[in-house]
């Protein structure tokens, strides 16, 4: 939603999977909350994040947009590492399981399966609304699109938040598949993946960073097994994708 059909890139979103994440940690071992009603609070946690750092960058030009975001995203990695008495520090905070009614790997699969299912749709009926195409009017010029009456700032501030709120809710089923929140999800590298992933799909195709995560995950797995510098492949196809496929791969089915 944030880069395909907005426009906007962000190096900082991991900074709402770790909201997510560490929300529902804090509430189930400090306010002992019931872990399904925690990880209903998890992203919007991250929405309140989201909707205070969109204030910050979304007014700012591309690059300063880029580099906010990055920037919001090692504050709260610095706030979290130095935080011990909270969040645990260097340490996180562990222990944080789902309940036992989806505490099966495999019922906790067909759980993840199901939300991410449920969130796919509601992304799905976002980008195809009339907000959705308000928002391809900003990427493809903002100028013409503020010419026409889109208020462009709220439309970005919206995307925005909605973008974080989706984050947390992937910090939320993560925090419960990991057992525990840490620090790490903030660093950068934790908005590259997913970016990247996007990259080789197509970002302006729904189902373009589904694609992208497929293959990233298939080398990852597969290709690791038989090639040590399998980060290697991942550098290749993205150089190779960026120079000759601008669209992914989901730009040469659709040509077709």
């Amino acid at each position: 939603m944030l880069m395909g059909y907005s426009g906007m890139l962000s190096f900082g979103h991991s900074a709402y999977f770790t909201l997510g994440a560490y929300g529902v940690a804090l509430l189930m071992t400090k306010l002992h909350w019931h872990p399904l009603l925690a990880f209903v609070a998890g992203p919007f946690i991250s929405l309140l994040g989201a909707f205070v750092g969109g204030i910050i960058c979304v007014k700012r030009s591309a690059l300063v947009f880029v580099f906010l975001t990055l920037a919001l995203s090692m504050v709260l990695y610095a706030v979290i590492y130095q935080n011990y008495d909270l969040t645990g520090g260097e340490n996180g905070i562990i222990g944080v399981w789902p309940p036992a009614i989806i505490g099966t790997n495999l019922r906790y699969y067909y759980f993840t399966l199901f939300v991410v299912v449920l969130a796919s749709v509601f992304i799905y009926i976002i980008v195809e609304s009339p907000f959705g195409y308000s928002m391809r009017a900003i990427r493809e010029n903002i100028e013409h699109a503020e010419s026409i009456g889109i208020n462009t700032f709220r439309c970005k501030l919206l995307i925005f938040v909605i973008s974080g709120f989706f984050a947390g809710l992937a910090g939320s089923l993560y925090v419960f598949n990991s057992g525990g929140a840490f620090p790490s999800y903030t660093f950068w590298m934790s908005s590259a993946v997913p970016l990247v992933a996007s990259i080789f799909g197509g970002p302006r195709f729904f189902f373009g960073p589904v694609i992208g995560t497929v293959i990233m995950q298939v080398i990852k797995d597969v290709v690791s097994i038989y090639f040590f510098a399998w980060q290697l492949c991942i550098g290749v196809i993205t150089i190779v994708t960026v120079m000759f496929l601008p669209n992914g791969l989901m730009g040469i089915f659709s040509k077709r």
